[in-house]
């Protein structure tokens, strides 16, 4: 049986009026058709919400309510401070996104200890299917606040790939690259574990610039590595290589025989690597205040080609004299934090060097 409600069919004695005081509202307008579950264990948290879509006779507006319940037992409002809703509005569609905004707003306060990456996961994709950012933020800054592990970390670091509102779990992917580029600083050291990773977690690492690596030809040799391992097919390697991993490496600071292999070899596409190993090369031909210039402005458009890391062997420095005669310096520009570090037993390695010919 199906019928619409007017204002016509209002009670209008008061005895019909305090009749009506006893039928629930859910019962008056209909059975609620859509529910949002939350978790997969007992006891669960449920939420209701429905819209009769234009449904009054007399104005055309629609009428919409949500309805939280925990075991099948309907919460009052004592316990989430209202828990039920009804209205009617002009726009149902501004309603609707409102009651699942307030439904998913009041669940998760009612957690409690339950609040375990599943569960916040799940809360989370399903707010995304329903675009409510402010749970899809809220449930991103709790699961920022949990022990953060490398299997969570990979699980958050897909999110962007996996839902509508990306910028909603920006702030959780930011963290998560972070974890992942303080537990391999150093990639030779865990290189097993490194190799497993996926390309988002591999471009988070190497995107890092306090990565410890003996120079910038090992950042090179274990991208081909990696690149190798899984993307056997010499064309996707080159597209990975291309559009990806290769914006991760410094070039500027690899060696030149290095650099001459980047030239010569399949694995980069060869406009890609030129373009590549010139700019290296006008980088290395600068002088030191103009090499800092340029890496400054790069920092400004988020490029960090031309930015030192934190290598074990460091990159010398030479400043040639003319006057008052002919002499040359040889130093390592080091920072404060790495000169405090050397006392009272620190040593810093250079990189190999020709002076004078030796």
């Amino acid at each position: 049986m199906h019928f619409k409600l007017s204002t016509k069919q209002c009670p209008s004695s008061d005895d019909e009026k305090e009749g009506m005081k006893k039928v629930p509202y859910a019962s008056a307008v209909g059975s609620l058709i859509l529910s949002l579950c939350f978790g997969t264990r007992k006891p669960s948290l449920c939420g209701y919400i429905d819209s009769d879509m234009a449904g009054d006779v007399d104005t055309r507006k629609s009428t919409s309510g949500y309805l939280i319940t925990f075991v099948g037992i309907a919460l009052d409002e004592e316990i989430l401070g209202g828990t039920w809703l009804c209205s009617r509005e002009v726009c149902a569609s501004m309603r609707q996104s409102k009651c699942h905004t307030s439904c998913f707003r009041m669940t998760p306060d009612y957690f409690g200890p339950n609040n375990t990456t599943p569960v916040l996961l799940d809360v989370l994709m399903t707010a995304d299917k329903f675009e409510v950012a402010s749970c899809m933020r809220y449930r991103s800054r709790l699961l920022r606040n949990l022990p953060m592990t490398l299997e969570s970390a990979l699980l958050y670091l897909a999110l962007p790939s996996s839902v509508l509102m990306a910028d909603a779990v920006q702030p959780l992917t930011d963290t998560v690259k972070q974890f992942l580029a303080a537990r391999y600083k150093d990639i030779t050291k865990f290189q097993e574990e490194v190799m497993k990773l996926p390309l988002a977690g591999i471009e988070a690492i190497l995107s890092s610039d306090d990565l410890q690596v003996a120079s910038e030809d090992t950042v090179y040799d274990f991208v081909l590595k990696w690149t190798s391992a899984h993307y056997p097919l010499i064309d996707e390697c080159r597209e990975i290589l291309s559009s990806r991993l290769g914006r991760c490496i410094h070039f500027s600071f690899m060696s030149c025989r290095k650099l001459r292999k980047v030239l010569t070899c399949n694995d980069f596409e060869h406009e890609f690597a030129s373009k590549l190993v010139v700019e290296a090369l006008f980088y290395k031909a600068e002088v030191p205040h103009r090499q800092q210039t340029q890496a400054a402005e790069e920092s400004a458009l988020m490029s960090h080609h031309f930015v030192d890391r934190a290598y074990k062997y460091r990159p010398v420095k030479v400043v040639e004299f003319e006057l008052p005669r002919q002499q040359c310096i040889v130093y390592l520009d080091l920072k404060l934090d790495e000169c405090d570090n050397l006392f009272p037993s620190g040593r810093v390695y250079s990189r190999a060097f020709h002076l004078g010919g030796q």
